[in-house]
C-alpha cells in the first residue's frame, strides 16, 4: 500500500507530465491556447514540454516504487535539459540558428529539467541519501516554479517572460513548482517522523526561502529595467516625433522647456 506522501508525489508527477502533455498535443493539433495558456504568456517549446513530461512520469514511477524505471526517464529529462546549456553559452543567435524555433528549450526549463532528471537519477543509484536529495531539489524547484507562476499571474513577466536567462514558460513554471513539492512529499514519506528529517527540515526551509527571494529580486530588478526601457524608449519617440514636427530650433527647445518631462533637465 502506498504512503501518504508517496500517493501526493504520484498526484504531482500526474499533473506534471499532464501540463507537458498537453503543450505537446497543443503543438501537434496547431492549438496554441494549449501551448501558451493565455495569449501575452510565453509558449512552452515542444522540447521543454518533452522534459516536463520525462519528469512527471519519472516521478509517478519513483513514487510508485519502480525507482529504475523512473531513473531512466529522469535520465532522458536531464540530457534534454544539459543539451541545451552549450548553445546557450554559445549565445542567442548561435542558438536560434542550431534549432527550429519550436525546438529552442528556455535556459530556466533547460536547468529545472536538469535538475529533477539528476534528482531522479541519483535516488536509484544511492537510496540511503535519496530523501536529502530529493529534499533539495524539491526545495530549489517548487521555490522557483512558485515564484514564477506568482509573477506571471501578477502580470510581471519581464524576468521569466519574453527576455533574460530565466525565461520560463507559465506552464513549465506551474509543472515544477508541482513537481517540487511532489519531491518534498516523496522525503517526507519516506522518513518524515524520523529524527533525520526533523534536523533536515530547517535546512530545507531554508534553501527554498532563499532560492525564493533571489528568483523574486531577480524579477523585480527586470521588472524595473524593463519599465526604465519602456519609458525612455517612449521618451525617445516623443523627442523624435517634436523634431520631426517642429523645424525651427529656437521653437523646438521653447517647447520642450514647457514640457513637464524635458523642462527639468533643459536651462531656463
Amino acid at each position: 500500500m502506498m504512503r501518504t506522501g508517496d500517493r501526493v508525489a504520484a498526484g504531482a508527477g500526474v499533473v506534471g507530465a499532464g501540463l507537458g502533455l498537453m503543450a505537446l498535443g497543443g503543438w501537434m493539433t496547431g492549438n496554441m491556447a494549449l501551448v501558451r495558456l493565455y495569449p501575452a504568456f510565453v509558449p512552452m517549446q515542444v522540447d521543454s514540454a518533452l522534459a516536463l513530461l520525462l519528469c512527471g512520469v519519472g516521478l509517478a514511477l519513483l513514487a510508485a516504487g519502480r525507482e529504475r524505471a523512473g531513473a531512466a526517464f529522469g535520465a532522458l529529462a536531464g540530457v534534454l535539459g544539459l543539451a541545451a546549456f552549450p548553445l546557450h553559452a554559445a549565445g542567442v543567435e548561435a542558438f536560434s540558428s542550431a534549432l527550429p524555433e519550436a525546438f529552442r528549450l528556455e535556459p530556466a526549463s533547460a536547468l529545472c529539467a536538469a535538475l529533477a532528471g539528476a534528482a531522479l537519477f541519483s535516488v536509484s543509484w544511492r537510496p540511503s541519501g535519496r530523501s536529502r536529495v530529493l529534499g533539495v531539489a524539491g526545495s530549489l524547484l517548487a521555490a522557483f516554479g512558485i515564484v514564477a507562476s506568482f509573477c506571471y499571474l501578477r502580470g510581471m513577466t519581464a524576468a521569466f517572460g519574453w527576455e533574460g536567462l530565466m525565461r520560463i514558460p507559465a506552464g513549465s513554471a506551474a509543472g515544477y513548482a508541482v513537481l517540487g513539492l511532489g519531491f518534498l512529499a516523496v522525503g517526507a514519506g519516506e522518513d518524515g517522523e524520523s529524527p533525520a528529517w526533523e534536523a533536515r527540515l530547517p535546512m530545507l526551509v531554508g534553501v527554498g526561502a532563499a532560492a525564493a527571494a533571489l528568483c523574486l529580486f531577480l524579477a523585480l530588478d527586470a521588472e524595473q529595467s524593463a519599465r526604465i526601457r519602456w519609458t525612455v524608449g517612449g521618451a525617445a519617440e516623443e523627442i523624435k516625433a517634436r523634431l520631426e514636427s517642429v523645424g525651427d530650433k529656437g521653437r523646438l527647445e521653447k517647447a520642450l522647456r514647457e514640457d513637464k518631462l524635458f523642462g527639468q533637465v533643459l536651462p531656463g
